[in-house]
C-alpha cells in the first residue's frame, strides 16, 4: 500500500507538470502569433513588422476618407486659387498638345508668352503634368484633371505616412494618428488650396513613400525591395 500511495503521488506530480508545461507552451505559441514579429536584420523596436489584418484595412479606410474630404473641396470651384493652378492648368494643356503631335517628352511650351513658346518643361518637375495628362485622356477636361492630380496628392500623403509610420513605429494607432496628421498638414493644405504648387505637393505626397521604402529595403533587403 505505502508502494502503491507513492507510485500514484507520483504519476499525479509528473500529469501535473505535464499539464502545466503544455499549456505553458501553448500561451507562449499564442502570444507569438499575437505579437509583432521583429526584423532578424536590425533586432530593434523600431523594425517592429505587423501582420496585416482587418484592423489595418479599417485604418487606410479612415485615412481614406480623411484624403476624400479634403481633396473635395477644390471640386466646389471653378478654379480654387490662381496664383499657380492656372499654371499647372496651362502645363497639362501644352502637355496634351505636344501628345497630339507625337511629342512624349516636349521641351517647350509653344502657346505660352503669346505665343512665342517658352521653355517650361526644361525647368518644372513634369510629373505631376503627366499625372493630370492622364486624367485628361480619361476624359476630365483641362480643371477638372488638374483638380483630379490634387485629390492624388491627399491620397498618396495619407496612405505613405499610414504605411511608413506603420513600420517605422509598430503601432496601428500611431500609424493612423500620424497619416491624420499629415495629410491634413497646414503646409500641405496651404499648397494645394492656396498656392496650387502641383509638383511640390506631390512631392511631399511621394516622401513618406520615399522613406518607407529606404525602411523596408533596411529590414528585407531583396531585388524585389528595390
Amino acid at each position: 500500500q505505502p508502494v502503491t500511495r507513492r507510485l500514484v503521488v507520483l504519476l499525479s506530480g509528473q500529469l501535473s507538470k505535464n499539464i502545466w508545461k503544455s499549456m505553458a507552451e501553448s500561451a507562449f505559441i499564442q502570444q507569438n502569433r499575437a505579437a509583432p514579429r521583429i526584423s532578424q536584420r536590425s533586432g530593434s523596436p523600431a523594425a517592429i513588422l505587423l501582420a496585416w489584418n482587418w484592423i489595418d484595412l479599417v485604418c487606410l479606410a479612415l485615412v481614406l476618407a480623411a484624403a476624400a474630404f479634403l481633396a473635395w473641396w477644390p471640386w466646389g470651384l471653378a478654379i480654387p486659387n490662381r496664383p499657380d493652378m492656372l499654371m499647372s492648368i496651362y502645363r497639362v494643356f501644352e502637355l496634351a498638345e505636344a501628345w497630339r503631335y507625337g511629342i512624349a517628352f516636349p521641351r517647350l511650351g509653344a502657346h505660352l508668352n503669346f505665343g512665342y513658346g517658352a521653355p517650361l518643361f526644361e525647368f518644372y518637375p513634369p510629373l505631376v503634368s503627366y499625372l493630370s495628362l492622364a486624367f485628361y485622356g480619361l476624359g476630365l477636361g483641362y480643371v477638372g484633371a488638374t483638380k483630379a492630380a490634387f485629390a492624388v496628392v491627399f491620397l498618396l500623403a495619407g496612405v505613405g505616412m499610414d504605411l511608413f509610420a506603420r513600420a517605422m513605429l509598430g503601432s496601428r494607432p500611431a500609424a493612423l494618428l500620424s497619416a491624420l496628421v499629415y495629410v491634413s498638414a497646414p503646409y500641405l493644405m496651404l499648397d494645394v488650396y492656396e498656392r496650387g504648387a502641383a509638383a511640390e505637393s506631390l512631392a511631399l505626397a511621394l516622401l513618406p513613400w520615399l522613406f518607407w521604402a529606404v525602411r523596408r529595403l533596411h529590414d528585407r533587403p531583396s531585388p524585389l525591395a528595390i
